[in-house]
């Protein structure tokens, strides 16, 4: 009798397991702690952390995530943002990778900076929407993605002469690029036609 019981236990859990999860199928299991990065859009909240972004639909009350096992391209997520024009989900990655995700959910990726070969730190610190341009905060400098075609349109490095200043993060306020750099608070008018020159950006003595 003993026995009978011991095996219709293990065939009711089996049954329990297999009907969670397919036979060769995988289930991220994602923390819900350490977020690092909260983006709102009209019907949708997301935050992420190192693993993955977790999503909650304000229409339905839905809850969901994206994670390496549903297309992103890699762990270590930096940070993220919604651009409302385009209506783009931007993933920053630590490694400079970047991933884009469409209100239909298709994910592209874009690599070119995960893959371009200089030293230094690569880490997406920030993602910003402003005239048509989605800029993308690096340590070292900012870079131009067009947010229709998601192609680089241009590098602003934060180098000049021998000095190379470590950003930790960009702010457009009022026509005015704000850099936060290892070397203090920069600022230069969003119409500066030499503005990819750090040296025409000026301190902002007065903190």
């Amino acid at each position: 009798m003993k026995k009978n019981i011991f095996f219709l236990i293990l065939i009711l859990l089996s049954n329990s397991l297999s009907a969670q999860i397919p036979i060769g199928s995988f289930r991220a299991h994602l923390p819900c702690y350490g977020f690092n990065s909260v983006a709102v859009a009209p019907d949708v909240i997301y935050a992420s952390n190192e693993s993955g972004v977790m999503y909650y639909d304000k229409t339905d009350g839905s809850k969901g995530f994206w994670t390496k096992v549903e297309g992103l391209s890699e762990t270590h997520l930096s940070c993220i943002f919604y651009e409302k024009n385009s209506h783009l989900l931007v993933i920053g990655y630590q490694s400079g990778n970047l991933d884009f995700i469409n209100d239909d959910g298709e994910i592209h990726n874009l690599p070119d900076i995960k893959n371009k070969p200089m030293t230094g730190s690569k880490k997406i610190l920030n993602t910003y929407y402003y005239n048509g341009v989605l800029y993308i905060t690096c340590p070292f400098g900012i870079v131009l993605i067009d947010p229709e075609t998601l192609l680089i349109r241009d590098t602003w490095y934060t180098r000049n002469g021998d000095s190379q200043y470590y950003v930790n993060d960009l702010e457009i306020f009022d026509n005015q690029f704000y850099l936060a750099t290892s070397a203090g608070l920069y600022h230069t008018p969003a119409n500066n036609a030499a503005i990819a020159d750090f040296s025409t950006w000026q301190a902002v003595n007065e903190l």
